[in-house]
């Protein structure tokens, strides 16, 4: 009797094969891993390196290759014999692109990390135009204090955790620019930095993976800041706030790590390179 065959009301119907299922399973995760790499090398790139890369044999990649090739998912070029990523990936990723709204997708991560620590959640989209941020999304916990948060306004880049977790990761010369356009002073009335204090502020929250301020953005709330990215570089930020007296200085530390696991996910969600992530 075939053992791919079960008797059903007098009738053979087929029972999958688990192997073959298996397979399928594996192919498919090979397939992912083989086009991620090739899209994380941002050009083409030799059969050899991606083996080293998604740790496959040699057989595996080629015969992957092809078949990705027959789709149009991945390229070839005959001068170089090296891969790149094919015009049906740039055409099914650029639909996602225009169906995803990043504030939705923020939106999820927001309302994980405020469940997890039950204060106020909120993205903050990078502005390259004006070097500023605002606030595309936002999860509140459920508190009778509740400070009055603008959405979609430009808001600075030089004060609050917010801002310096994204101005950290743009140019000197962008940071130049954005400290000489603003002109107000912090909510609690600090001055301006200096530049060279900026500078080591900025080098801090590289060093760490996240800033932290205080009553900069809004008079007496502590806002704790990771930087998010996508794949051309920084994106924006998540930060959690909370009144001051709210947190604990002792568990600033650990509630970082939940806002830079956040930001972590959030840029993978986001396409960011994997050297990029923090988390």
């Amino acid at each position: 009797m075939d053992t791919n065959m079960i008797q059903t009301r007098g009738k053979k119907t087929s029972q999958p094969n688990l192997a073959e299922a298996a397979e399928g399973t594996g192919t498919v995760h090979r397939a992912v891993r083989l086009i991620a790499a090739l899209a994380a090398t941002r050009g083409e790139v030799g059969v050899g390196d991606l083996a080293g890369r998604v740790g496959l044999p040699l057989p595996t990649i080629h015969r992957l290759l092809h078949l990705l090739r027959k789709e149009g998912v991945v390229s070839w070029s005959e001068e170089t014999h090296r891969y790149a990523i094919g015009p049906e990936l740039y055409r099914i990723a650029a639909q996602v692109r225009d169906s995803v709204d990043i504030g939705d997708l923020a939106q999820r991560e927001l309302e994980i990390l405020c469940d997890q620590v039950h204060q106020t959640a909120l993205f903050g989209l990078y502005q390259p135009g004006t070097l500023s941020m605002s606030f595309a999304a936002k999860a509140e916990a459920d508190h009778p204090l509740q400070y009055r948060i603008q959405m979609h306004v430009p808001l600075s880049l030089v004060w609050g955790a917010s801002g310096k977790a994204i101005l950290a990761y743009l140019s000197e010369d962008q940071m130049d620019r954005a400290l000489a356009s603003e002109t107000a002073n912090s909510a609690s009335g600090a001055k301006l930095p200096e530049r060279e204090r900026l500078l080591q502020d900025l080098a801090r929250v590289r060093k760490t993976g996240f800033a932290v301020s205080e009553g900069e953005k809004l008079y007496g709330a502590r806002g704790i800041a990771a930087p998010v990215f996508n794949s051309s570089g920084i994106a924006g930020s998540i930060c959690l706030t909370s009144p001051q007296d709210r947190i604990a200085i002792d568990r600033i530390a650990e509630l970082a790590k939940m806002v830079v696991q956040a930001a972590a996910r959030l840029s993978r969600s986001f396409g960011a390179r994997m050297d990029n992530v923090l988390g």
